[in-house]
């Protein structure tokens, strides 16, 4: 069953009262995204988070878009949203957490990197309509939208 039919029960079905401040198209768009989540195996994950720690020590403004995200949840008071977006990325990656308890701890801490870089572009793309777009494309880090219904791509 895709997570679209487990959080509405139809393809059709009205987002999850979590998600009512978000446009219909961002939370649309964050269930595809977050389907292509489910996929990732661990040596996917892994390998986005070391190119996470690639980015960050070349993204100076990175800061800057964390700020500009916060103010948003903010002023539109979405901290439960916000904090319902982070726990379905999580959900998304228990399959990889679970694996990842018997491998070393080099590959758990870039698993741990890969969450938090999802977290975030999961908000990039929830938020997208009320963020600047250069904010949203440094939130996404090495995660990109592309295609019609949008899916997920590692960049």
């Amino acid at each position: 069953m895709a997570r679209s039919q487990m959080m509405h029960g139809s393809e059709a079905g009205p987002s999850p009262w979590a998600l009512a401040g978000l446009s219909d198209g961002a939370a649309h768009q964050l269930e595809q995204w977050l389907d292509g989540l489910c996929n990732l195996t661990l040596d996917e994950w892994c390998a986005i988070g070391r190119a996470c720690a690639r980015q960050r020590a070349t993204n100076a403004d990175e800061g800057a878009a964390l700020d500009a995200l916060d103010d948003v949840i903010q002023r539109q008071r979405l901290a439960l949203t916000a904090w319902y977006v982070r726990d379905l990325v999580n959900t998304a990656a228990y399959a990889a957490r679970r694996e990842a308890e018997h491998t070393s701890r080099a590959r758990r801490r870039e698993l741990s990197a890969a969450i938090a870089a999802a977290e975030r572009a999961a908000l990039a793309i929830a938020l997208h309509p009320s963020l600047g777009a250069a904010d949203s494309a440094r939130l996404r880090g090495p995660f990109a939208l592309g295609g019609e219904p949008p899916e997920l791509r590692l960049v």
